[in-house]
């Protein structure tokens, strides 16, 4: 009787083929140096900041994604902070640097991508002072035609720091003046300031009679201000103050009167 062997042949000729499956070596850690500096002149002292937090964040996995805060030597113009066991990923790194006060002043970031088991080293992140913006929304004391029957042209704007006689900021709008927000597309009413400097500042607004401020007269004064949380704003000689946060977006209603 005749017998066939192929069967047998093929299987074992595959064995060895499975055998033969490996496993890709797993991803190895690496470190990353993230520099930063203040730039040529300024100094953590002069700039008043105590702390830096130095983070780095993972583009996917939330876990490995870490910071760490160290101390801001007062004549320090720049520095490096290590980050070991880091895996292999290209990361968003940042520095952010913090006031006696808690808040965060000066910030900056960059991006660095770290090989497998490589040593990685960002390019100096430059420290920048975070802006302010500032939305002013005021109301007339009677609808904007009738008010633009009585005479009123405009209602202006103006931004000072205390004890300063130049301004920080001017603007003018009608009574109905809206801008559309960047962030969120939406309509707003009022008059909007961007990249402010977050510092103790009087906001000065005024419904005035004519185009030109130097020569217009005033026929619209504030009578109320709050806060965008609704909290009352005690005048001070009829004006606002305001302490303008770093990186915040502040908002106030203003209620003139005539």
């Amino acid at each position: 009787m005749k017998k066939t062997l192929i069967p047998l042949l093929v299987a074992t000729l595959a064995s060895p083929l499975i055998a033969c499956e490996t496993e890709e070596p797993a991803a190895q850690p690496g470190t990353l140096t993230v520099n930063w500096t203040h730039g040529d002149v300024p100094t953590c002292g002069s700039r008043e900041i105590e702390t830096l937090r130095v983070w780095i964040s993972h583009p996917s996995d939330v876990a490995l994604s870490t910071s760490q805060e160290v101390p801001c030597p007062e004549s320090d113009t720049s520095g490096s902070v290590l980050f070991e066991e880091v895996m292999p990923a290209t990361y968003e790194v940042g520095v952010d640097g913090i006031h006696a006060d808690g808040q965060i002043y000066y910030e900056g970031t960059g991006s660095v991508a770290v090989a497998d088991g490589a040593d990685a080293t960002s390019t100096p992140i430059k420290l920048e002072k975070r802006k302010s913006s500032l939305h002013v929304e005021y109301n007339v004391w009677t609808q904007c035609h009738k008010a633009a029957d009585a005479g009123l042209d405009n209602v202006t704007v103006t931004i000072y720091e205390p004890d300063e006689d130049d301004s920080m900021a001017s603007s003018s709008g009608a009574c109905d003046a809206s801008f559309t927000d960047p962030a969120t597309s939406d309509t707003n009413y009022g008059l909007l300031f961007t990249d402010l400097d977050p510092v103790d500042v009087v906001v000065v607004v005024k419904a005035l009679d004519g185009a030109d401020a130097a020569t217009a007269s005033t026929i619209g004064t504030v009578e109320t201000a709050t806060d965008a949380d609704g909290n009352a704003i005690e005048l001070q000689n009829g004006n606002i103050p305001l302490k303008l946060n770093p990186g915040q977006d502040h908002r106030i209603v203003v209620d003139l009167v005539q």
